[in-house]
């Protein structure tokens, strides 16, 4: 499990970047349309979500990426 400050770390690294390259959504792959209607968001909703994400959102991980 990752400490607070490497998540707020990692979250500032990460919005900052996102502002300079945007971000890259897979739409190819089921598991992430699922994981939209899981969670009741429509694909335009994902960037926001993101932006909005704070430290005490953090539960678990990094989990290993599998394709």
């Amino acid at each position: 499990m990752s400490s607070e400050a490497q998540v707020a770390s990692f979250l500032k690294d990460f919005k900052e970047k996102m502002k300079i390259w945007d971000v890259l959504f897979r739409d190819d792959r089921g598991k992430n349309i699922q994981a939209l209607v899981d969670l009741e968001l429509r694909p335009i909703e994902r960037k926001a979500a993101l932006e909005a994400l704070e430290t005490k959102d953090y539960c678990e991980g990094p989990l290993e990426e599998k394709l």
